[in-house]
């Protein structure tokens, strides 16, 4: 299964090791080549751009709620790999500034990282962020991860007064196969948009930081 996923992606596996452990252990390391005018970086954001988010949040929070029609949507987000939004960013007349994937930290610490390396100010609109069906009522009823109070101590956000705390959760909720998050060009966003990207934020002049309302 893993092979035909990877060959999907244009790619093949090659070689492998066993261990013995309790639990099963699956992984894939990635070598590859790329041409250096082709390497998008997590710095490089510009004020004046727009903030790109190729999949919606939810998928730590609906597999710990344990639901199993939650679980299905998360299983499913979690398949589709993020080949496609590449290949849209890639398309683009202007390159996108920054690109970073959202995984373990979480929209706000990846977020994070790449206004610190840009040294700009990232301001994200909550309202806008996407969710996955039944992830805001998983999170009302309880459901968390055990990596929320660590990534909560993510430097330099700051959360808008009012700000529904079950909101902010899923926008700290790590992510399993999660979406692209990139800096774009405004020239861009409409084509982005109409790809499945949802427009969630903008580029600020400094200082490093994520400003959340």
């Amino acid at each position: 299964a893993a092979a035909d996923v990877v060959a999907g992606c244009g790619g093949q596996v090659l070689g492998g090791h066993s261990i013995h452990c309790k639990e099963p252990v699956f992984g894939l390391c990635v070598f590859g080549f790329v041409h250096p005018e082709s390497v998008w970086h997590k710095a490089g954001a510009k004020p004046g751009d727009s903030l790109m988010l190729s999949k919606p949040l939810g998928t730590g929070v609906l597999l710990s709620a344990g639901d199993a029609v939650g679980i299905d949507t998360a299983v499913q987000s979690m398949r589709a790999t993020s080949r496609d939004a590449a290949a849209v960013l890639a398309a683009g007349v202007v390159p996108p500034s920054a690109v970073t994937d959202v995984t373990g930290y979480g929209l706000v610490g990846h977020a994070a990282e790449m206004a610190q390396r840009s040294q700009v100010g990232f301001n994200i609109d909550s309202g806008k962020v996407p969710l996955l069906d039944g992830a805001l009522d998983a999170a009302r009823g309880g459901a968390g991860t055990s990596a929320d109070a660590k990534l909560r101590q993510t430097p330099d956000i700051t959360l808008a007064a009012g700000l529904d705390p079950v909101v902010a959760q899923l926008l700290y909720d790590p992510q399993t196969s999660g979406g692209l998050l990139a800096a774009v060009n405004d020239a861009e966003v409409s084509r982005l948009a109409s790809s499945g990207f949802q427009q969630i934020g903008v580029v600020e002049a400094g200082p490093a930081a994520v400003v959340i309302s």
